[in-house]
């Protein structure tokens, strides 16, 4: 870290709202429900890996498909079929997690969506 609010990356140093990410993620993605495909795609890929979710490769999916589905509810929050996959893949980040305060969170992600 340089400094410790600084991470090398300029693109995050003023970075754009979130939403404005979102959008335009989801454009060119063709769309909040390719967002969600490919988001529950990683989830399915992870859940189906074989063993216990946490190996690097899983968790790396279950990373990307926590921020793909962000972005499709950042995009289209009044969804009902956007906040069903966010939960459950929320809900499976959260029984992939060895950390209580991280099973909290992700608990609290599923519920809410």
């Amino acid at each position: 870290m340089y400094g410790g609010w600084y991470d090398g990356n300029p693109a995050r140093l003023k970075p754009p709202a979130d939403a404005e990410v979102a959008f335009e993620v989801a454009a060119l993605a063709g769309g909040v429900e390719a967002l969600v495909a490919r988001a529950q795609a990683l989830a399915d890929g992870a859940r189906s890996a074989g063993g216990p979710i946490g190996r690097p490769a899983d968790a790396d999916s279950l990373r990307l498909a926590c921020q793909l589905i962000e972005w499709a509810v950042v995009a289209e929050p009044d969804s009902a079929a956007v906040r069903a996959a966010a939960s459950e893949i929320y809900a499976l980040r959260r029984d992939s997690e060895r950390s209580l305060m991280a099973k909290g969170i992700y608990g609290e992600a599923a519920e809410r969506r």
